[in-house]
């Protein structure tokens, strides 16, 4: 435990300096996917009534992270934003109104920028360079991670076929024997397709171990996946193949 949380204030430190808190133009302006692993967040409506800009924006958080930097200069588990800007996905209108109705499925790449012609305040915008679409009705927990297949023929179990990452870390990558998807959704397939893709799928999950005739190892349950939600990909539904 003392070690991980070494990793998640590492984790907040790259989100300061590099990661979490950048001008407009360090933002990523590709909305092409990559397997890289930093930049990460969840996002979530403001419900609260007031006059905007101070209410009806969002609340965004660096996952893996107990803390978020705010354009204000502030520390805070979650920092509010007046705007979301996903111009850099390439959406049709549709599209978008999907994302923004309910963004709270989503986990988005991006950063937290602050806007110099903005109201007294400094609230600052989102501005997303990918999304990834989860489930209706599913509350993300445990750890957020980027697994992909390892690329490992196996023929036994446990093996180590598959490759973890923790999101906004900075680690190594751990070997994993098994990525349980129970539960979430009706057909994982899309997720067990998207392993063996070059950037993986995002998840929400917890180490557990697992048993086989090789013995034992590592393996994570997912109680939450995420798949591209793109102008190219974004047609697809979690639990189709497209």
């Amino acid at each position: 435990m003392r070690a991980l949380k070494s990793l998640l204030l590492g984790a907040l430190c790259c989100g300061f300096m590099a990661c979490g808190f950048a001008s407009a133009k360090e933002t990523n302006t590709s909305s092409s996917l990559d397997a890289t692993n930093s930049n990460y967040y969840t996002i979530s409506q403001d419900t609260r009534v007031c006059i905007a800009p101070p209410c009806g924006g969002f609340f965004v958080k660096q996952v893996n992270s107990e803390f978020t930097f705010c354009p204000n200069g502030t520390v805070s588990a979650a920092c509010y934003v007046d705007g979301l800007d996903v111009s850099k996905l390439g959406l049709d209108q549709n599209q978008e109104g999907v994302l923004r109705a309910q963004v709270s499925q989503f986990l988005l790449r991006g950063t937290i920028a602050p806007v110099s012609d903005q109201t007294p305040g400094n609230f600052g915008v989102f501005r997303a360079s990918e999304a990834w679409r989860g489930h209706t009705g599913v509350a993300p927990s445990g750890l957020f991670y980027r697994v992909k297949d390892a690329g490992i023929n196996c023929i036994t179990f446990p093996c180590p076929s598959l490759t973890g990452e923790l999101l906004n870390v900075g680690q190594t990558g751990e070997q994993f024997a098994e990525l349980r998807l129970d539960g979430i959704g009706q057909d994982p397939k899309d997720a067990q397709l998207q392993l063996t893709r070059p950037e993986g799928v995002l998840v929400a999950a917890s180490p557990i171990k697992v048993s086989g005739p090789a013995g034992t190892a590592t393996g994570l349950q997912a109680s939450e996946y995420f798949i591209p939600f793109s102008a190219i990909t974004n047609s697809c539904q979690p639990g189709q193949l497209c």
